[in-house]
């Protein structure tokens, strides 16, 4: 079997970002790919040198003129915003050449995301499940959970929101309106972990992460 696909989903300004990072050193010839890093995919992935590098920034300019192969193009949703719609588009372009390249193929991918269990966030997910089946990996999902005093905290402090820098939320009312109105997608099943990490330091939650993963069964 492939090495797995780490699949991190909780609300905005728990420590995705920082847990996966701190995951990612821990576990050998592992790379995180930040959501975020969707105005910039090919650089997330690839290295400069690498052979898919120019040929995914090409076909990324106009995805429209690349046809993705099934299992792909099955789970893609209906989007009436043009952005939306090129998001997923770059999505699905950016998980099946990481599902076929022979450069992805010997990584541990560690992904962070922020997807509710509506439709729409449900093909989004299930578009990582999808590569997970052409690449032959199995994904282990980590729901991380934080108290939302915490939460709140974290959301406005740090590097959060800066221009030219990334694109994180920072505004309190949409935050509040996520809690209250969206529900984090569960896989459920053996293969999924859920972490509080309002008291733990990134470090912290990563190793307890790292050593859920390794008592899994294969």
């Amino acid at each position: 079997m492939a090495p797995p696909f780490i699949y991190f989903n909780g609300y905005p300004g728990v420590g995705k970002l920082t847990i996966a990072t701190a995951l990612s050193k821990l576990i050998p010839n592992s790379k995180v790919v930040n959501n975020h890093l969707l105005i910039d995919p090919v650089g997330a992935v690839y290295d400069r040198g690498d052979p898919e590098y120019q040929p995914m920034r090409k076909a990324l300019v106009h995805p429209a003129l690349l046809t993705l192969p099934t299992p792909f193009r099955t789970s893609f949703p209906i989007c009436h915003s043009h952005r939306l719609t090129h998001m997923y588009v770059q999505r699905q372009l950016i998980l099946n050449s990481i599902a076929t390249s022979a450069t992805a193929a010997p990584k541990t991918w560690i992904f962070t995301d922020q997807q509710d269990s509506d439709l729409i966030g449900s093909a989004a997910v299930q578009d990582y499940i999808d590569a997970a089946k052409v690449r032959g990996s199995r994904i282990i999902s980590v729901i991380l959970t934080c108290e939302v005093k915490e939460n709140v905290r974290r959301l406005t402090s740090g590097t959060r929101g800066i221009p030219g820098v990334n694109e994180k939320l920072t505004d309190l009312a949409i935050f509040k309106q996520i809690v209250e109105t969206e529900g984090i997608y569960h896989f459920g099943g053996e293969t999924e972990i859920e972490v509080d990490v309002t008291t733990l330091k990134p470090d912290e939650a990563a190793k307890l992460v790292f050593e859920k993963i390794e008592g899994m069964p294969e």
